[in-house]
C-alpha cells in the first residue's frame, strides 16, 4: 500500500509539473458549467428537522439528478436548491439500486435544466487530476481538488484525495475535460476517513433501468419535496389539500407538517393535530408520531408526556423509527414517569436496528456518559460512527470530542477538528462552538483568535449558547474582534435569556463594574443569583463578592461566608481564597490563622487538579 501511495505521488507531480498551467485555466471555465447543475439537497423528517444534507447533480435536462442515498434515506421530505436559488420539487425516486449508494431522483421543472455529462472511468489513471463541485450552500469549500488514488476491485469506485464532507457527498467528481467520472461520498477505512466517488458506470447503469423502461418507485406526495419560499409553500399546501381530502394519509402528515411550522399558512396548531389525527386513523406511522411531539412540547394542546407516550408506542409498533428514538428520549429524562435508563436503551437500540441515526448518537451517549450502563467509550465511538454515517451532525461533534480527549481512540485533534468541521457543515451549533474553542487555545493548530471569533459567530447565530458566551468573551477582551462592551452585553443577554448560567454570570459582572451599561450592583446581584440557583459556583462566589463589599445590598459578612462555602463545596478556588481571607482578617468569623491556612491549602490543592 505505501509504495502504490508513493507511485501516485510521483505521476502527480509529473502531471502537475507539465500542465498546472492549461489545469489552472481550464478549473474556472469548468466550474463556472458545472454550477448550474449542481444542487443543495436536504432531507428533513416530518417534523422538519434536517435529517442530511448533501449535494446532488442534474444528468439530464429533464430534471433527472443523482445523489447518494445515504442522504435522502429515511426522509419524509426533500429539498433541493440550484446555485440560483431555484427550488425543485421532487416528483420520484426512479431508482436507488441496493448495491450502490446512489439514488436517482427526478425533479419536477419547468424548463430544460443544465445538466452533467457522465463520463466512464475505463480511462482513468491513478495521479489523473479531478475536482469536485459541492452544493452552492456549503460552509466550507465548494470546490476542491485532488488526484485518484487507486480503484475498487471492478472499477465500481474510485479513491481520490479530494476531500469530501457531508455536504459534498453526492457532489460530481470530474475530469479536465468537464466528464462526470463519480459520485462523491466518504466512508471511515480503519477509523480514518477516506474519499470515494462511485464510478460513473454505476450511473448509467442505474439510468439504465429508467430507459429500458424498468418499474420505477414513486415518490408519493407524502414524501415531496417542500420548497423554501412562502409563496411555494402555499402551492405545495394546495396540493397536499387535494392529495388529503382524497384520503393520501402521507398528504395529510405533510400538511400538519406545514400548519405546525408555519410554512405558507398561519401557523396552527389545531390545524396541525387535526390532520395528524387524520393521518393517524388511517394508520400512518408518522402522523402517530407527530402526535406525540405535539403532546410531548404542549403545541396546542396541554402538556401531556402520558399521551405522548401512547402515540410514540403506536407509532413505533407501526416500525416508525423516531417514535422509538422519542420514547427512549421519555425514559431517558423522566419525562412522564420515573427515569429508566434500561427502558431507555431498549428503545434507542430499537431505533438504532431500524438505522435511526439520532437513536444511534443517543444510544452512544448513553455509553459515552454511563448512564444505565458501564461507561465505555469505545462503545460510545462504535456508536457514533454508525450515527454519523448515518448523517447525523450530532454523532459528527460527539466524534470530534472523543478524538480530542482521547477517549475510546488515541488522542487525535486533527481528526478532532476534520469532525467538527463536518458536523459544522451541517449546521451543528455545538461544534462550530468546539471549532471555535480549537482555533482559540490553539490546540491541534495555530492558534487563531479572528478564526474562533468566526467560528463562535456561527454558533452563536445558529443559536448555540455557548457560542453566545464565547463571542460576548471575544467582544469582551477585544479578542479578534474590536473590544465592544455593548456586543458582548447583547450575546450575554441573548445566552442568559435562554438559560445559559455562565451568561447570567458574566452578565451580572458587567452590571457590577459598569461595562456596556450603566453600573447597578442590584442588576447584577439578580443575575447572580438566577446563576447561583442553578448551581453555577462562579455566581456563588460573586454574590459573596457582593456582601462582603456591601454592592447593591447591606454589607453582611454572614452571608458572603455562606455563599463562599457554597461555592466552595463545589471547588471554586477564588471562593476558597476568599473564605481564607474572612477568616485571616476576623470579619463576620472569629480570626483563625489555622482556618484561614486550611483554606488557603484547600484552594492550592484545588487549583492543581
Amino acid at each position: 500500500m505505501k509504495g502504490r501511495g508513493v507511485c501516485s505521488l510521483a505521476v502527480g507531480v509529473y502531471l502537475c509539473f507539465f500542465s498546472l498551467k492549461a489545469f489552472a485555466e481550464a478549473v474556472p471555465h469548468l466550474v463556472v458549467r458545472a454550477k448550474p447543475a449542481v444542487l443543495q439537497v436536504r432531507a428533513l423528517d416530518a417534523q422538519g428537522k434536517p435529517l442530511q444534507t448533501g449535494t446532488a447533480f442534474f444528468i439530464r435536462n429533464d430534471g433527472t439528478a443523482v445523489t447518494n442515498f445515504r442522504i435522502i434515506k429515511g426522509a419524509a421530505r426533500i429539498m433541493a436548491l440550484s446555485d440560483a436559488g431555484v427550488s425543485y420539487p421532487c416528483e420520484r425516486v426512479i431508482s436507488n439500486p441496493p448495491e450502490t449508494d446512489l439514488a436517482v431522483l427526478k425533479f419536477s421543472t419547468v424548463d430544460d435544466v443544465p445538466y452533467l455529462t457522465l463520463g466512464n472511468t475505463v480511462k482513468a489513471r491513478e495521479g489523473q487530476r479531478v475536482f469536485l463541485v459541492s452544493n452552492p450552500n456549503a460552509l466550507l469549500e465548494k470546490v476542491s481538488e485532488g488526484i485518484i488514488l487507486g480503484f475498487e476491485a471492478g472499477h465500481s469506485a474510485v479513491e481520490i484525495s479530494a476531500p469530501v464532507t457531508p455536504e459534498s457527498n453526492g457532489a460530481p467528481v470530474l475530469t479536465e475535460d468537464g466528464d462526470v467520472i463519480g459520485v462523491a461520498f466518504y466512508k471511515l477505512v480503519n477509523g480514518r476517513l477516506r474519499s470515494f466517488a462511485i464510478a460513473s458506470e454505476q450511473v448509467q447503469k442505474a439510468v439504465q433501468t429508467i430507459v429500458q423502461g424498468a418499474p420505477v418507485q414513486p415518490f408519493d406526495v407524502s414524501v415531496a419535496v417542500l420548497a423554501t419560499s412562502p409563496y411555494l409553500y402555499a402551492q405545495e399546501r394546495v396540493r397536499y389539500q387535494a392529495a388529503a381530502a382524497a384520503g393520501n394519509p402521507g398528504a395529510m402528515v405533510n400538511l400538519g407538517w406545514l400548519y405546525q411550522n408555519g410554512l405558507g399558512v398561519a401557523r396552527d396548531y389545531s390545524q396541525a393535530r387535526a390532520w395528524y389525527e387524520k393521518a393517524a386513523a388511517a394508520g400512518q406511522p408518522m402522523g402517530m408520531n407527530n402526535l406525540g411531539w405535539l403532546y410531548q412540547n404542549g403545541w396546542g394542546v396541554p402538556r401531556d408526556y402520558g399521551k405522548a407516550r401512547n402515540w410514540y408506542l403506536k407509532a413505533a409498533a407501526a416500525g416508525n423509527a423516531f417514535a422509538m428514538d422519542n420514547l427512549g428520549y421519555l425514559y431517558e429524562a423522566g419525562l412522564g414517569g420515573a427515569q429508566d435508563y434500561a427502558e431507555a436503551r431498549a428503545w434507542y437500540e430499537k431505533g438504532a436496528g431500524a438505522g435511526n441515526g439520532y437513536a444511534l448518537n443517543h444510544l452512544g451517549a448513553l455509553y459515552h456518559d454511563g448512564c444505565g450502563v458501564a461507561q465505555d467509550y469505545a462503545k460510545a465511538f462504535q456508536l457514533y460512527e454508525s450515527a454519523a454515517g448515518a448523517g447525523n451532525a450530532w454523532a459528527m461533534t460527539n466524534l470530534g470530542w472523543l478524538y480530542q480527549y482521547g477517549r475510546g481512540v488515541p488522542q487525535d485533534y486533527a481528526q478532532a477538528r476534520a469532525w467538527y468541521e463536518k458536523a459544522a457543515a451541517a449546521d451543528n451549533g455545538p461544534a462550530m462552538t468546539s471549532l471555535g474553542y480549537l482555533y482559540g487555545k490553539g490546540v491541534g493548530i495555530a492558534q487563531d483568535n479572528f478564526e474562533a471569533f468566526r467560528w463562535y459567530q456561527k454558533a452563536a447565530e445558529a443559536g448555540e449558547t455557548t457560542g453566545m458566551v464565547n463571542l460576548g468573551l471575544m467582544y469582551q477582551h477585544g479578542l479578534g474582534v474590536g473590544q465592544n462592551y455593548v456586543e458582548a452585553r447583547y450575546w450575554y443577554q441573548k445566552a442568559a435569556e435562554a438559560g445559559n448560567t455562565a451568561a447570567m454570570t458574566n452578565l451580572g459582572y458587567l452590571y457590577s463594574v459598569g461595562l456596556g451599561v450603566t453600573r447597578n450592583c442590584g442588576s447584577a446581584r439578580e443575575w447572580y443569583q438566577k446563576a447561583a440557583a442553578t448551581g453555577n459556583a462562579h455566581a456563588m462566589t460573586n454574590l459573596g463578592g457582593l456582601y462582603a463589599n456591601g454592592l447593591g445590598v447591606t454589607r453582611d459578612y454572614a452571608k458572603a461566608r455562606a455563599w463562599y462555602e457554597k461555592a466552595a463545596a463545589a471547588g471554586e478556588v477564588t471562593a476558597m481564597h476568599s473564605l481564607s481571607d474572612l477568616y485571616a482578617k476576623g470579619l463576620g468569623v472569629a480570626r483563625s490563622q489555622s482556618k484561614a491556612q486550611i483554606w488557603d491549602q484547600k484552594a492550592v490543592a484545588a487549583g492543581t487538579n
